[in-house]
C-alpha cells in the first residue's frame, strides 16, 4: 500500500527543493569557491555545534517555565547571528562572507520551516533576521 501525497505536500516538497538549491548556489554567486565552501561548512557543521552554548543556559529556564520554547528559539537564532557578525569583524574574511553566510542561513532555515511547517526553525529564523537587521543598520550608520 503506497502513501499518496496531497497536492499541497507535493508543492511544499518542490518549494523546499528549490530553496535547498538556493542554499547550495547562493554562496558561489557571492564568494570565491573556497570561501563559498567554507560558508556552507560553517552553516552545516559548525553552527549547530555552536547552538549548544545558548541551549546550556536556556534549557533549564524553559523547563522551569521562565521562558517559552518560542523565546528560547528566537534567542538561539539571535546568538547565531551574533556569532557570524562577530567572527566577520574579528577574522580577516572577505567583506561579503558574513552576508553570504547570512544568506545561506536564510535559505537553510526557510527550507526547514517549509518542510516542517514552521516550528522552531521559523522562530530561530525570526531571531536571526531581527539581529542581522540590527547589525546591518549599525554597520550602515557607523
Amino acid at each position: 500500500m503506497r502513501f499518496r501525497q496531497s497536492q499541497n505536500e507535493k508543492y511544499m516538497n518542490i518549494l523546499s527543493l528549490l530553496i535547498w538549491t538556493g542554499t547550495l548556489v547562493s554562496p558561489f554567486l557571492l564568494l570565491p569557491p573556497l570561501w563559498a565552501i567554507l560558508a556552507l561548512v560553517f552553516i552545516s557543521i559548525i553552527q549547530p555545534i555552536l547552538n549548544i552554548i545558548p541551549l546550556i543556559f536556556l534549557k533549564p529556564l524553559t523547563f522551569a517555565g521562565k521562558i517559552t520554547p518560542r523565546v528560547r528559539d528566537m534567542v538561539i537564532g539571535s546568538f547565531e547571528s551574533v556569532v557570524v557578525w562577530c567572527l566577520s569583524y574579528v577574522a580577516s574574511w572577505p567583506s561579503n562572507l558574513a552576508v553570504a553566510v547570512a544568506l545561506v542561513y536564510l535559505f537553510n532555515q526557510t527550507a526547514r520551516a517549509v518542510k516542517n511547517h514552521g516550528g522552531e526553525e521559523l522562530d530561530q529564523l525570526i531571531g536571526f533576521m531581527f539581529t542581522t537587521v540590527i547589525f546591518l543598520i549599525v554597520r550602515i550608520l557607523f
